[in-house]
């Protein structure tokens, strides 16, 4: 299964107040010395990212009652699935992971200097955001090469495709510490320990390739 490690993930200042729910032009109205840390942690934390992505494209043999068939045995399940799916002939999954070298920091730095470990968390959390923007355009570039066109892509906690046990309630596609096991079982794929995935930042997804598909962007 491929794992694709050199990444230049563009990050600035506002994406990391994003990542800490922050809107940045409040934040640097009324907090400026909160938008210069998270202009600082970017130096500080940028060493410590190691993005890396694993992916499995896997062909469709089927639809039937909102279940998705995958070559193998694999299903994805839901009415999202099969309204923005059921044209396609393949699907990507997709992991993204930024690494445990920040999680390691902030888990410390919380101790001693809570503003600036959810800085470092807002980082972790746009470089995740950062990585899984590139993983998309890096396969619609690569589905409009081989004559097809790409699907939104799908992430867990999407309305019509649930969120299973261990997913946080929200921010899923900011990217939460937690586990997609059993999500990514369903999708036939059990070793994302090969990009070092436990418990760090990172965040995962599904998006299909087809000749009848519209190009459609997140809004």
């Amino acid at each position: 299964m491929p794992v694709l490690r050199d990444w230049d993930l563009a990050l600035d200042a506002d994406k990391v107040l994003w990542g800490q729910g922050a809107d940045p032009a409040i934040i640097r109205a009324r907090r400026p010395r909160l938008a210069a840390l998270a202009e600082a942690v970017i130096e500080e934390g940028r060493p410590l990212l190691a993005p890396a992505m694993l992916y499995r494209r896997i062909p469709v043999v089927g639809l039937r009652h909102e279940r998705l068939l995958l070559a193998g045995g694999g299903v994805l399940l839901g009415p999202l699935i099969a309204s923005r799916l059921a044209a396609a002939s393949e699907v990507i999954v997709v992991i993204c992971t930024v690494g445990d070298g920040l999680s390691r920091i902030i888990s410390n730095r919380f101790q001693t200097d809570p503003v600036h470990a959810l800085a470092l968390e807002g980082l972790a959390a746009a470089a995740a955001e950062a990585l899984a923007e590139a993983a998309c355009r890096r396969f619609e570039a690569q589905a409009r090469a081989e004559g097809l066109q790409a699907s939104i892509p799908l992430n867990p906690g999407m309305i019509g495709k649930p969120l299973v046990d261990g997913q946080p309630k929200a921010g899923v596609c900011i990217a939460g510490y937690h586990r997609h096991w059993r999500q990514l079982r369903c999708f036939g794929l059990n070793d994302a320990g090969q990009v070092g995935i436990s418990g760090h930042r990172h965040r995962s997804g599904v998006g299909a390739c087809g000749g009848e598909l519209r190009l459609l962007r997140d809004t």
